[in-house]
């Protein structure tokens, strides 16, 4: 082919046709732009039909990793729920009557205002796709931006729970060793000692009950825990918000 070219040109210059050759230099140039025009083009194609390949996959694991963590989060939620109900119903025994109580039912909210759990969500795709740069791959900008933003709403509602948790520790410490004990609370959620050995000590339920401090201490951790579940309704609005805009990127 480039042999046949080139007799074309040598052909143009002998027989002195020099504007013929002319035109002839510049509709090969023409024809070569042309060519590496193409040849760009097609590798453009090409790179732009990897790219897409791997934001699918990107998309792919991350809709997974949400759908984790989104059951994850409900679970999560639902123990600090029933810290707050039975905080409610607390306030209302010691409201209503220290005296009137039922020692399995105090057993039972004790037990259920002790409870602890913090959200720690499945990472792994989000991080990587941030790392390696992967995530820029993905064409919805809004989508980009909340899986920027998700570790930092994580991390300050771990915060609250933090708190939360510190200041169980502190009531058990100075209210619930002190009049309750712990095996009673423990065994009404089907956990028995791993001793048989009988105590001479019994549970003071009314004591407990009639301290104005152990009230106040009530009132503080559930209101911890109430903007600790504010927060996690927020994570969880935002990552059902992300799992539908993943589900409409993907192909």
């Amino acid at each position: 082919m480039l042999r046949f070219f080139r007799n074309i040109r040598q052909s143009l210059l002998t027989d002195n046709k020099i504007s013929k050759y002319v035109l002839y230099a510049i509709g090969e140039i023409l024809l070569v732009v042309v060519g590496i025009l193409i040849a760009l083009q097609v590798d453009s194609w090409k790179n732009a039909k990897e790219n897409d390949l791997q934001a699918q996959k990107v998309l792919s694991a991350l809709f997974k990793e949400f759908t984790k963590n989104k059951a994850q989060l409900i679970r999560v939620k639902s123990y600090h729920s029933r810290v707050i109900s039975a905080s409610n119903d607390l306030l209302d025994l010691i409201a209503q009557s220290p005296e009137k109580y039922n020692e399995r039912v105090m057993d039972s909210l004790l037990a259920e205002y002790s409870y602890f759990m913090t959200f720690n969500p499945y990472n792994s795709a989000l991080e990587a796709s941030i790392s390696s740069g992967d995530i820029h791959l993905i064409e919805n900008d809004s989508l980009i931006n909340l899986l920027f933003s998700y570790p930092a709403m994580v991390s300050d509602a771990n915060e609250e729970e933090f708190q939360s948790k510190q200041l169980l520790f502190q009531h058990k410490e100075a209210f619930l060793y002190e009049y309750i004990r712990e095996v009673d609370i423990w065994s009404d959620r089907g956990l028995k000692p791993q001793s048989n050995r009988k105590s001479p000590f019994k549970s003071n339920y009314s004591g407990l009950l009639k301290n104005p401090v152990f009230e106040n201490t009530v009132y503080d951790r559930q209101g911890i825990v109430q903007e600790l579940v504010n927060e996690q309704n927020t994570i969880l609005e935002v990552n059902n918000l992300i799992l539908k805009l993943i589900k409409e990127e993907m192909k």
